[in-house]
């Protein structure tokens, strides 16, 4: 029994044999493991050719896989200016840093954007940012989403107001308008663009198998092209607000359908004087009953120039901004490609005609393989109230 006590006293005593094992198992255990590895990295090698950490991608779907997310500021300025858009009238406009459509606003997927709007106007005012998501349960990103009185106070005239949006796992073409009043119709929109992350699909092994056209249609995608179409009048809000009061009816006739702030007017069309049955005017319009008949001169002022600048491949943006008139979109000689509607990438689709409602918002690819020339880009309104079309043109080198 005293020999008993003394091993369980005396561990140098003990024979050696009960603990050498585990320290056995374990070097035998680490050996296994750095074997494991060394060959998944092998063939990780053999497969893409170049280690692995160099192939991770900084963003997996938006979100930054280390480091501190990128910060892009930008900064809008809100005034008035006068301005003769479409060449036939000259009229107050609502600017953001002296002009309209305001500033394009870029980002990366996964940035955060932080946003500074100064305003000058004579009224209060509002950013609505249409598209962009608000999580309120996140470090970045507000909940209210510029809607002037429903969540939010509007920003009083010489005011400002800043907000943060966190931009991952968001992407694609949104846009954003003034919305307190109708501030939108005078001038006061603009985009906001944020690049998918390299780690997110795309669906262009859909529309061809070959490596040079995919590298084609990739650069198009980092040289986007934005296109903003609008109907555009050429009186302003508060003239129209007081007409319909005075006379109880809407006005829906506008002057010209404008792109990125270009265009002309183009009246009715020779030979088109009706429209399902019912008279139009010189403007093309359907006037309500009682009420007389609008005049239109025809101007000559600049169209928007989209240049290929030697492309296979372009790749558009295209936004209908404007109030109660869809348009639908045709390039003459050329088919289009949907890619991505409303934000975010769709099975392509080949068309030559893309509808696009008001506040729709499309992104198509063009084969730009056409003879060198100018071709048309026909942008025409789908309203039963109002014949309406206007232009923008597709310039080879």
């Amino acid at each position: 029994m005293a020999s008993k006590d003394i091993m369980k006293l005396e561990p140098g005593l003990q024979t050696p044999t009960a603990s050498a094992a585990p320290r056995r198992l374990t070097a035998l255990n680490k050996l296994y493991l750095f074997f494991v590895v060394a060959t998944l990295l092998v063939f990780e090698f053999l497969y893409h050719g170049v280690p692995a950490r160099l192939t991770t991608p900084l963003f997996e779907h938006g979100k930054p896989s280390s480091g501190a997310q990128f910060v892009r500021s930008h900064s809008l300025q809100i005034g008035q200016r006068w301005m003769n858009q479409d060449g036939g009238r000259w009229r107050t406009m609502l600017v953001c840093n002296g002009e309209t459509p305001c500033p394009t606003l870029y980002a990366e997927e996964g940035d955060i954007v932080e946003l500074n709007v100064q305003n000058d106007l004579y009224a209060q005012s509002s950013i609505h940012w249409s598209g962009m998501a608000y999580q309120r349960s996140t470090k970045y990103g507000p909940w209210n989403d510029g809607t002037a009185g429903l969540d939010q106070y509007p920003t009083l005239p010489r005011g400002n107001y800043s907000t943060v949006h966190d931009t991952t796992g968001r992407w694609g073409l949104n846009w954003y308008a003034e919305h307190t009043t109708a501030g939108s119709v005078d001038g006061l929109y603009g985009l906001a663009y944020v690049a998918p992350s390299p780690a997110r699909k795309r669906p262009y092994h859909l529309i061809t198998s070959d490596p040079l056209e995919l590298r084609q249609i990739q650069e198009a995608e980092r040289n986007i092209r934005h296109l903003v179409i609008k109907n555009h009048q050429h009186r302003d809000t508060g003239w129209k607000l007081l007409r319909m009061r005075a006379e109880g009816s809407e006005f829906y006739c506008y002057d010209s359908i404008i792109v990125n702030g270009k265009g002309r007017v183009h009246c009715r069309q020779p030979g088109f004087e009706k429209l399902n049955g019912l008279d139009l005017d010189e403007k093309g319009c359907i006037q309500p009953q009682g009420l007389p008949d609008e005049k239109c001169s025809p101007s000559d002022a600049n169209y928007e120039i989209i240049e290929t600048e030697g492309q296979q491949y372009l790749m558009l943006n295209l936004l209908n901004a404007g109030f109660e008139h869809s348009v639908k979109v045709a390039i003459d000689g050329h088919e289009m490609i949907v890619v991505a509607n409303d934000g975010g990438f769709v099975e392509p689709l080949a068309t030559h005609v893309a509808y696009i409602p008001s506040a729709g918002r499309i992104t198509v690819l063009v084969k730009t393989n056409a003879t060198a020339s100018e071709y048309s880009v026909r942008i025409s309104s789908t309203s039963v109230l109002q014949n309406l079309q206007g232009y923008a043109v597709l310039r080879y080198p």
